[in-house]
């Protein structure tokens, strides 16, 4: 399953990740954050290779994981297909959840995020109220 938290809001989106990983949290799951922004280059392929051994690996006391992607859409730049064909690999999931974070939306070849079975919600900069 994949959920996928995008927008400028940031403190809205924390919010409701929080609410994500607390509702994880109460069944005890296996979790994990993983950062794959380009700013490391040299940690963002070994952190997308500890997520496909993440989502790869299974334990015998705990059947459901959940992984925290935050930079997808960075290592994509350079890494595209991978990213994609890790992620429809896992779309359907029940065991294995992947929760994204982004600021923007995705690109054209990245839309399936914002289509069904994927869970998605946008988290715009709030207006100011004016008096």
């Amino acid at each position: 399953m994949i959920i996928f938290l995008y927008g400028a809001d940031s403190y809205r989106q924390r919010k409701k990740l929080n609410e994500i990983v607390g509702q994880y949290g109460q069944k005890h799951l296996t979790c994990e954050k993983f950062e794959l922004d380009n700013s490391r280059a040299d940690q963002s392929d070994d952190d997308f290779l500890r997520l496909k051994e993440f989502a790869r690996n299974s334990s015998i006391f705990e059947k459901e994981k959940l992984a925290i992607v935050a930079g997808l859409f960075e290592f994509a730049d350079e890494n595209e297909k991978k990213a994609i064909e890790f992620l429809k690999a896992n779309l359907h999931d029940k065991d294995f959840t992947i929760v994204i974070l982004e600021e923007k939306k995705p690109n054209k070849n990245f839309a399936f995020l914002l289509e069904q079975p994927v869970l998605f919600q946008e988290f715009a900069n709030l207006e100011n109220e004016k008096s």
